[in-house]
């Protein structure tokens, strides 16, 4: 025990800021000065995901789509279409994850049994396909979780902004979003930013347990945009 903790280092490990995020992105990679520092910036030191961003225009959009959701909560209707667009989106995104991988898995498996072989009889089989489908499901579910996940780190980015507005206590990292966070840090208090934060937050809490993810998505789109009515739909009080 001694010898191994003689051995030992304390090593300190920090987030990369966003310049160095951005520069390895353009030294390592050839990207764009421009967006390389935008993609540093809303991935807050995360390099995968600044290099994803960076390099996907789809991943781009799809993160400037949840951005847009906040400024469209007008009517209870909206709060609950677009719940439902979420959810289904990210039903749609994990399915096309998975497509390639659950064909695979599948006939590989079969394979393996000895399915379509002639002179050999399968044992076991339905079992074995039952198990692999219960297997792909959970997957599916896991990944349509994590995706919704993701947007809801996004919204949280976005009242994070305009709670460091209210407060001028933070650096946006939204800035290309300014001028509509400003706005919204003038309509409510930081008091009721903090709230909304809080929202998303048992949101994200609630994809890690049994609560569906349509109910939560729901509760806390309602919740946002401050009705009531979430807590007669919410998975919490």
């Amino acid at each position: 025990m001694i010898t191994i903790r003689s051995r030992c280092r304390q090593v300190w490990l920090t987030t990369p800021s966003d310049k160095a995020v951005a520069e390895l992105l353009v030294s390592r990679d050839g990207m764009d000065a421009d967006l390389a520092a935008h993609a540093a910036r809303v991935a807050q030191g995360h390099i995968g995901r600044a290099r994803h961003i960076a390099r996907s225009e789809e991943a781009r959009n799809w993160r400037a789509k949840i951005l847009a959701i906040p400024a469209k909560l007008r009517s209870v209707s909206d709060c609950l279409a677009i719940a439902d667009e979420l959810v289904k989106d990210a039903a749609d995104e994990a399915a096309r994850l998975v497509a390639d991988s659950d064909t695979k898995e599948k006939a590989d498996l079969q394979q393996a049994l000895g399915a379509g072989t002639k002179g050999v009889k399968p044992r076991n089989t339905q079992a074995a396909l039952k198990d692999l489908e219960e297997q792909q499901k959970a997957r599916l579910k896991r990944i349509q979780r994590d995706t919704l996940d993701r947007a809801l780190t996004e919204l949280t980015t976005y009242y994070r902004d305009i709670f460091g507005l209210q407060t001028k206590s933070l650096e946006p990292i939204n800035a290309e979003y300014l001028g509509v966070l400003q706005q919204m840090a003038d309509s409510f208090s930081a008091a009721e930013t903090l709230r909304k934060i809080t929202a998303i937050l048992d949101a994200r809490e609630a994809l890690n347990t049994n609560v569906a993810p349509l109910l939560a998505m729901e509760a806390m789109l309602l919740s946002l945009r401050g009705d009531e009515m979430s807590q007669t739909v919410g998975f919490g009080t």
